[in-house]
Order: structure tokens, then C-alpha cells, then sequence
């Protein structure tokens, strides 16, 4: 079982039930999912996924590769403090994002005649 199906069976037992909300990143805008995504790594601070979601926002949507990049570093410092779950996992998501906006800086900017 996963743990959702874990989590579900045991608090069907209890007679209790739950609800799992899913975030859609750019839904109903940017500006509103980054808001959420934010208040969610406030409420929930020892979830990784929240910052690597941010970051994700940033360069997706706003194409703003320092402000992903900053997420990114947050998350690495959280993941070497060991303030997140999985800081194995964060860790590897943070250096890569990080090595992938790092570039995207580094580029040199087409230009629009």
C-alpha cells in the first residue's frame, strides 16, 4: 500500500475521514499559484516540495531564473540543516535546479531586432 492508501485505511478504522487537495501550478493564474505554493511552505515548512515547487514557478511562468535560483538555494540550506524530510532527495532537486539556473543566467540574451 502507499502511504495515502495507509493513511486513508487507518483513519477509515478510526471512523475519520480526509482530503487531499491538489495545487495546479499557473491555475487559476501564476500570481495565485505562487501565492498558495507560499502559503503552503509556511503552514507545512518540513515539506521540500514546496520550495522546489516555487522554484519550478518562477522559471516556468515568470521566467525569472535568479528568483529561482534563491528558492533553490533555500532549499539546499534547509536540506544541509536537515530542517526538511527526504534531505537526501531535496538536496539532489535543489543542486540541480541550481546548476540549471545557473546556466540560464549565464546565457547570453538573444537578441530582438
Amino acid at each position: 500500500m502507499t502511504r495515502i492508501e495507509d493513511t486513508f485505511a487507518r483513519l477509515g478504522a478510526e471512523g475519520r475521514k480526509a482530503f487531499v487537495a491538489f495545487v495546479m501550478a499557473g491555475d487559476p493564474d501564476p500570481e495565485a499559484s505562487l501565492a498558495i505554493i507560499r502559503g503552503l511552505q509556511q503552514r507545512y515548512p518540513h515539506n521540500p516540495l514546496f520550495h522546489q515547487i516555487e522554484a519550478e514557478i518562477l522559471d516556468v511562468y515568470f521566467h525569472d531564473h535568479a528568483a529561482s535560483l534563491k528558492a533553490s538555494e533555500r532549499l539546499l540550506a534547509l536540506a544541509a540543516s536537515r530542517s526538511v524530510f527526504h534531505a537526501d532527495i531535496a538536496e539532489r532537486v535543489a543542486r540541480r535546479n541550481i546548476a540549471k539556473q545557473s546556466v540560464a543566467l549565464k546565457a547570453p540574451k538573444p537578441k530582438l531586432d
